[in-house]
């Protein structure tokens, strides 16, 4: 997607209110997608934006995706906690954990 016409926390508004269902971001994939809402995490400097402006962009990246405003917050908290959205290839999802049993003292 070509977003590049939009640079400022006030064109989001303009657009989110001209734009009810028109413009939509098609991705190929989900790590299209994800790489697009990673880039504009960047671009409006997301993590260090007012509460306000956080809403606003994550409005945003939820009308363009078609993703619901819960899966948004989701990926975001992703890209907080790991520093990307897509969990790395080498990243083990399960967790294997292992159990001792208590040995008998008597």
């Amino acid at each position: 997607m070509n977003d590049d016409f939009v640079v400022t926390i006030n064109q989001i508004k303009e657009f989110l209110k001209l734009n009810k269902e028109g413009a939509v971001f098609k991705a190929q994939n989900r790590k299209e997608r994800n790489l697009w809402i990673e880039k504009v995490l960047a671009k409006f400097l997301y993590f260090s934006c007012r509460k306000k402006h956080k809403t606003i962009i994550k409005n945003y990246i939820a009308r363009m995706t078609g993703l619901s405003k819960t899966q948004v917050k989701k990926l975001i908290s992703r890209k907080k906690k790991f520093g990307r959205i897509s969990p790395s290839e080498n990243q083990n999802t399960k967790t294997s954990v292992m159990f001792q049993c208590p040995t008998s003292t008597t």
